[in-house]
């Protein structure tokens, strides 16, 4: 209610009314969104299609992670867990796009058909992108093996919620020197992080 009534306030709206009104409006129009396609996305789908070398990955990560895309990991700020008083940077792993790792390892006839109709979805979303269906198909197994990968040395959710598993104060250089090859201040000044 409150957004269909900022959608048709007219003059009367606020600036904020009128933000809200107008995206919740454009939300709402399916043909206009369809007649669209992909065309809003294209310039992201180009850099990532660009990206050639590992270099260029924490720039392109940290421009993604501001659009709310938690790609290979999750990065924001939170309360220090052991001093209430502080704000503090945080990492944690992210990048699977089945809810939590288990979905990726467990051996039930019902968990390898969600895993195929997963890689179904993928390679569907890949072709709806402009992809073949051939080539659609072999990156979204390529897709399946690299978030299987990444789930197997995930943290499990029981041990995801054990907060001495998932403290581990250090500086951001000490952090920086764990990834090799990685330029981390290149992610931090695309995300804006300070």
């Amino acid at each position: 209610g409150i957004l269909q009534k900022a959608e048709t306030g007219g003059a009367a709206r606020s600036a904020d009314e009128q933000k809200i009104g107008d995206y919740y409006k454009a939300c709402m129009d399916p043909d206009a969104i369809e007649a669209k396609g992909l065309a809003p996305v294209e310039p992201l789908l180009k850099e990532i299609d660009g990206v050639t070398d590992r270099a260029q990955l924490p720039a392109l990560i940290g421009r993604l992670q501001r659009m709310g895309v938690d790609v290979f990991f999750g990065y924001g700020e939170q309360q220090d867990l052991k001093d209430a008083t502080k704000q503090i940077a945080f990492v944690q792993q992210a990048g699977l796009g089945l809810p939590e790792k288990d979905y990726y390892l467990r051996t039930g006839a019902k968990d390898v058909q969600l895993r195929k109709d997963y890689v179904t979805h993928v390679a569907k979303m890949l072709e709806l992108s402009g992809l073949s269906a051939d080539a659609a198909q072999k990156d979204a197994d390529a897709i399946m093996g690299i978030e299987t990968t990444l789930a197997q040395a995930s943290m499990g959710v029981v041990e995801m919620r054990d907060p001495e598993k998932t403290y581990h104060m250090q500086t951001i250089a000490t952090f920086e020197g764990s990834l090799p090859g990685v330029d981390f201040g290149e992610f931090q000044q695309a995300v804006h992080s300070p």
